[in-house]
């Protein structure tokens, strides 16, 4: 794990207070707060000893065990714990802890400390997207992202999880930005406008991956180079290809890690699933 000496020996320490006081026994990192017993037992006692750690890493380690669903009840806590970091990995881990649990009582002091801090962290626009569902500081939320993305240098992380946001004027930027000179920025700008696309006759989204088991050939490769690995597929292996197929715009507007079913053709279905904004997966499968 890369601790000092003195790391090791906190962490034994704290441990032994958890089997003190639960009568639980762990092996270092070895418990799971996403199970509802380890975390009502475990993650009070880990609470109390946030305030005396000094040291960042150990921090950290202890910020990961409220990654649960189960942690919500020490919402306030994370989120003054949140407002003193300023370790980066702490930062990080609890601005996505809080993201994943806030709710929309919370929404209002969140986005508080937000602006009262004023210079923003990359991070932080995983947490604006999420204030954006909450209808009593949604309006307030998106005039700030929209006055970002205009007036500010923004990362290409930030610029995709922005692109979430359903607003006409966030949509119309990234439009905009259909040519840029970016090509992360562009496949963006690419997805934003194919969410007004409907998906092509005989191309249906999967409740279920494709059967492994029928798999006939599988590889990961660019989003703009899978017509060339399609046509090849032809060639090579006389794999017929849908006429759904020709123009792939359709594929900007799907959620990531969502699989699409094209098919059947005469003898096999083509799978689609995108791994990120510009990387796809692709698998044909016997029928």
């Amino acid at each position: 794990m890369g601790w000092m000496p003195e790391e090791r020996e906190l962490w034994k320490t704290i441990l032994a207070d958890v089997r003190e006081k639960t009568g639980l026994s762990f092996n270092w990192m070895e418990f799971d707060t996403k199970d509802k017993t380890v975390a009502h037992a475990v993650l009070p006692i880990l609470a109390t000893w946030v305030a005396t750690v000094p040291s960042d890493p150990l921090r950290h380690a202890i910020y990961t065990k409220f990654s649960t669903p189960h942690a919500y009840p020490f919402i306030n806590q994370l989120i003054e714990w949140w407002q003193r970091e300023d370790f980066e990995l702490c930062v990080n881990s609890l601005t996505q802890t809080i993201s994943s649990l806030a709710k929309e009582l919370d929404a209002q002091r969140i986005w508080n400390v937000l602006r009262a801090r004023g210079k923003r962290r990359s991070i932080d626009y995983l947490l604006l997207v999420k204030l954006c569902a909450f209808p009593k500081i949604s309006k307030e939320v998106k005039d700030l992202i929209v006055d970002d993305i205009h007036g500010r240098d923004l990362r290409a992380g930030d610029l995709q999880e922005i692109s979430k946001v359903d607003d006409p004027r966030i949509r119309d930027w990234f439009e905009s930005q259909i040519n840029s000179s970016n090509r992360h920025v562009q496949v963006l700008a690419r997805r934003i406008r194919a969410r007004r696309m409907s998906l092509p006759s005989g191309v249906e989204l999967s409740k279920a991956p494709p059967d492994r088991a029928r798999e006939l050939f599988s590889t990961e490769v660019d989003l703009d180079s899978l017509i060339t690995t399609l046509s090849k597929l032809h060639l090579d292996m006389d794999i017929e290809i849908p006429q759904s197929l020709g123009n792939l715009g359709f594929l900007s507007s799907i959620e990531t890690n969502r699989w699409l079913k094209i098919g059947p053709t005469k003898s096999n279905f083509i799978w689609l699933r995108l791994e990120d904004v510009d990387t796809v997966e692709l698998v044909i499968t016997a029928l």
